[in-house]
């Protein structure tokens, strides 16, 4: 085994190591100690192994590096949905209780929120994998330009991906890199192999076809130098693209804000304020719509702004 892979095995190996040790009741790693995890798959996992459903939560829960498997996770979150039904019954009793509202009203309210409930915890890996892969697409070109001037000294494509998978600078990046490595040095799988299956299953859509390319230009006798540094340069030609194109949006948005969230309310105010004025005795209406401009209009506009400024931000790795 060689040096530094017991580091690599303990931020990511955990789910993979998991696969080959289990307990014969749970189906769980041996010594894990997750009580409610254990606790669900002795009640839950029968089942979900008996009934293949959900198949598609397999991959995504593999994109999103959870180190979960499909059973695994719809046991706990079956038994996290027993729960919540518990306390959600618990608070429309006192609502009931306390309030005295309509019984029926209570139980549609009640049960949206538990449908809402278990739509978010399906669609949880999916949001994983999601956020993953913008991290990926963000930092695709300054990872492949790491790996780029590593292949011009002519060092191996494993030692590149090993070393990559030990920087933090590039965060899911590093993260799958590392898992090929942990495919490789731990469980003797061939290189090509292991990027094929970290192709396979990565969220984002360029770095696997990046990765489908190296397997593919060693297969074909193609020489991957040429190859890394000619992404290289695809990369970040798009990367400058990009963020000419982010710098555009965020102008416009700067724009549309000064427009829509100082001269609109500043307008407002004084139009109101004009009315206030002229008039014989001010209106209370008057005076509390001035008061809602203040204390709600703006400070909606102006937190909806900000957020589509950071998102537009974060599309791209400055």
């Amino acid at each position: 085994m060689k040096p530094g892979i017991l580091g690599r095995i303990s931020t990511y190996g955990k789910g993979i190591l998991g696969e080959t040790a289990k307990n014969k009741n749970t189906g769980l790693p041996a010594g894990q100690t997750n009580i409610f995890l254990s606790t669900s798959l002795r009640i839950f996992g029968g089942i979900y192994r008996k009934y293949p459903a959900f198949r598609s939560l397999e991959v995504e829960l593999k994109k999103s590096k959870l180190a979960m498997t499909r059973v695994q996770y719809l046991s706990l979150y079956s038994l996290y949905s027993i729960f919540f039904i518990i306390a959600e019954s618990i608070v429309a009793v006192l609502a009931y209780i306390l309030t005295g509202f309509y019984p029926a009203l209570i139980f549609i309210s009640a049960l949206l929120v538990f449908v809402l409930w278990c739509l978010s915890l399906l669609y949880y890996p999916t949001s994983i994998s999601h956020s993953r892969k913008k991290d990926i697409d963000a930092k695709l070109p300054m990872a492949i330009g790491y790996i780029s001037s590593m292949a011009s000294a002519d060092i191996p494509i494993d030692r590149i991906l090993s070393d990559l998978g030990k920087l933090d600078l590039y965060g899911e990046i590093s993260k799958e890199a590392n898992s090929i490595t942990v495919m490789t040095d731990l469980f003797g799988m061939d290189i090509l192999e292991a990027i094929k299956e970290a192709s396979r299953f990565s969220p984002s859509r360029k770095f696997s076809e990046f990765l489908s390319g190296i397997g593919t230009t060693v297969n074909s006798g193609g020489n991957l130098r040429n190859y890394l540094i000619g992404k290289a340069r695809q990369y970040n030609s798009e990367l400058t693209i990009g963020i000419k194109r982010n710098v555009e949006s965020i102008g416009v948005l700067a724009e549309s804000f000064i427009t829509v969230g100082v001269a609109f309310p500043l307008m407002l105010m004084i139009i109101v304020g004009v009315i206030a004025v002229l008039a014989p005795s001010p209106p209370l209406n008057l005076v509390l719509f001035l008061i809602f401009i203040v204390a709600f209009i703006i400070p909606v506009i102006t937190a909806v702004f900000t957020i589509f400024i950071r998102s537009t931000l974060r599309e791209v790795e400055f």
